[in-house]
Order: structure tokens, then C-alpha cells, then sequence
């Protein structure tokens, strides 16, 4: 089986396909192949991120400083983004907090919203119970965002390679 065949399904912390959280950027590169962009973001407490961004195949890799450069969250555009057995792309915000509350997961507070620079109404749900969140453009499931599990606020929890 390839390593990249079920890039669709994802596995809150843990990972998508054989890409799993705690990876290096050389094992994600190993797997991925080269990416088409590498972003750098710096935050005001001194810390950053880069990402890895491969937008062929629906998929953005962050790696933080705060975690010392190891994969900390994956975010995915795909239009085959799967959890709990339901392709979740595309779905309304109704129906996909409506598909999460099924499975015993609301999410923390209100959500996140603004105006993208197109018009674009963006709102996005975080779960921390699963680590991840949904982003909603005009009302429709455009990308999934997983992180890692916490033991607590400054210890994350990365699955076993």
C-alpha cells in the first residue's frame, strides 16, 4: 500500500494516512515529496511555524517552535476530508455540529468568524476533545485542522510512530 492512500480520512491526534503527528519535516518530505511553498509565520511571544503546503493534494503541515520544529498540526482542503465514516467537505455548519454533537463532541465556545478578503464569510469550531477544528466558508465545510492531545497546557501528546 502506498503511504498516501488514504489522505482523506483523518485521525484526530494522530494524523492523516501514514503522516503522523511528531514527524520531522525530512519524514514528512520522505513521504510528501517536495512541497510547492514553505511559509514561516512569527507570533508576538517569540515563537513560529513552518509549513510545509502541498495544494494538489489538499494538505498544509505545521511545524512549531513550541513543540521544537516537530509536526504539530496538519490542515486539510480536501474534498474527500472523512471522520467518524462521513465525508465531511462540504457539509453546512448545521449539519457537521449537528453530525459532531452525534458523537458526543460540541465545540468549546463561539466560533471564530470574520470576512475573508474576497467576501468570503469564514467561521471556524474548535473541538478540544479532538484536538481540531472546522473552517466554514459561506456556510459550507472547506477545511479540517487536527493538532495534537495535551496531557496539559504545556505538554503535548504525540502518537507513537
Amino acid at each position: 500500500m502506498n503511504p498516501t492512500d488514504d489522505l482523506g480520512t483523518i485521525l484526530p491526534g494522530t494524523g492523516v494516512a501514514n503522516l503522523r503527528l511528531g514527524m520531522t519535516k525530512d519524514q514528512v518530505r520522505a513521504i510528501m515529496g517536495k512541497p510547492d511553498s514553505i511559509t514561516t509565520d512569527d507570533f508576538p511571544d517569540d515563537s513560529e511555524s513552518i509549513s510545509l503546503h502541498y495544494p494538489a493534494q489538499g494538505l498544509s503541515f505545521d511545524f512549531g517552535s513550541d513543540n521544537k520544529y516537530v509536526l504539530d498540526t496538519i490542515r486539510s482542503e480536501r474534498p474527500d476530508i472523512r471522520l467518524f465514516d462521513r465525508v465531511l467537505s462540504g457539509l453546512s455548519v448545521k449539519d457537521a455540529l449537528s453530525l459532531f454533537e452525534a458523537q458526543s463532541h460540541l465545540p468549546e465556545s463561539d466560533p471564530l468568524t470574520f470576512t475573508d478578503d474576497d467576501g468570503s464569510q469564514v467561521r471556524a469550531y474548535d473541538f478540544d476533545s479532538l484536538s481540531l477544528t472546522l473552517w466554514f466558508v459561506n456556510d459550507a465545510l472547506d477545511a479540517v485542522q487536527i493538532g495534537t492531545f495535551w496531557a496539559d497546557e504545556d505538554t503535548p501528546l504525540f502518537p507513537e510512530s
